[in-house]
């Protein structure tokens, strides 16, 4: 696995008429935004797309397969990497 030392994790939600929220993760390693890592549109609420960014970094060989994909970020920043995160309401599910 790869060195982490700088992770940035960024979503996209968007809640339908039936109250169910959506959301598209986006992750950059390292500060390589041409490497940047997607999720596609995935149904959970609050901070569920920090477990999606999890699963992708898990994916991707970044992270250690055997563990909860929630707890990868946490992880991630007790080894000492810099994490930011953000997260931004949508109107429209085309616009994740």
């Amino acid at each position: 696995m790869a060195q982490i030392t700088q992770l940035e994790i960024s979503a996209n939600l968007w809640q339908n008429r039936n109250g169910q929220t959506m959301h598209r993760a986006y992750v950059t390693v390292n500060n390589r935004a041409g490497e940047q890592l997607q999720s596609e549109i995935t149904y959970g609420y609050g901070r569920h797309y920090m477990r999606t960014a999890g699963a992708m970094l898990q994916a991707a060989g970044l992270a250690d397969p055997t563990r909860d994909p929630y707890a990868v970020v946490g992880e991630i920043k007790r080894q000492g990497a810099a994490v930011s995160e953000q997260s931004q309401r949508v109107k429209r599910c085309k616009d994740l």
